[in-house]
Formats: structure tokens, C-alpha cells, sequence
């Protein structure tokens, strides 16, 4: 997946049902999104390596994964309390599509995949029009 944005990196993925509605008053909610949900699944502490073409050599990382704002939002936070801490927000938007912002100084393009106890994420980083690429493979802590 590539992120395409000129400071904080943005991505979105269609999903087949919009987003939920949290007003009471209002009609009721859609069903919620099966990828969304999967995606709270992934809530906790996660430790590995990040390594690649770029700075980062088999270097120890962290990540943590929260479900916050009442459900409403995933938080991931990449070597959280570091010198290059990042955090990304993953929300559900208008029409049922996940969005996700990454903060990052580096203004990079990350490439994520990720499954119930490993996630793989691949960083590409563009600087003086040249591509590198860096791989985080993060394992859930127990």
C-alpha cells in the first residue's frame, strides 16, 4: 500500500459498510467492518527487529497497539517513549473507509501487512529522489 501525502501520510482502504453512527438519536448503525475489527485484534504489546536498505540494520524495535476513543480509533506507536517515536491513528471515515495518519518528522511511505500475532511493515523513505526501504518484524509479546 502506498502513502502519498506532503507531511503526515495518509491512507485509506475501501470497506464494504460505511461507518458507524454514534449518535444515539440517529438511524441505526451499520454492522461494524470486519476489517476494522481485525485491526482492534491486533491491540497490544508487539517487539522485533526493523532492518533494511535504509540507517536501520536488524535494530530492536517496539511497537504498541491501543483501541481508543471508546472504540472509535486504533492508535499504533512505534518505539513509544524514543528518540523516533511515530504514531499512526486508524479511524473509520465517511462511507466505510479506514483511514490512517502517520506521524512521522521523516515524512516516509509506509507499506504495512499484518496478521493475529506477526505484523511485517515495510518503510519506504524518499530522499534526494532515492528510494530505501526498511522492514520492522514486530512478534505479539506474550
Amino acid at each position: 500500500m502506498r502513502i502519498l501525502a506532503p507531511t503526515a501520510a495518509v491512507f485509506a482502504l475501501a470497506l464494504s459498510s460505511p461507518s458507524v453512527n454514534a449518535d444515539p438519536g440517529a438511524a441505526p448503525a451499520e454492522p461494524p467492518s470486519p476489517a476494522f475489527e481485525r485491526l482492534k485484534s491486533l491491540a497490544g504489546e508487539w517487539t522485533g527487529t526493523a532492518g533494511g536498505s535504509g540507517d536501520m540494520k536488524n535494530m530492536p524495535t517496539r511497537a504498541s497497539i491501543r483501541v481508543v476513543s471508546a472504540g472509535s480509533a486504533v492508535m499504533l506507536t512505534t518505539d513509544p517513549g524514543g528518540p523516533h517515536e511515530m504514531v499512526t491513528l486508524i479511524h473509520r471515515d465517511d462511507g466505510g473507509v479506514l483511514v490512517a495518519t502517520h506521524y512521522c518528522a521523516a515524512q516516509n511511505q509506509p507499506r504495512m501487512n499484518s496478521g493475529p500475532d506477526r505484523q511485517v511493515q515495510e518503510w519506504t523513505y524518499r530522499s534526494g529522489g532515492k528510494d530505501s526501504t526498511d522492514t520492522f518484524d514486530l512478534k505479539r509479546v506474550p
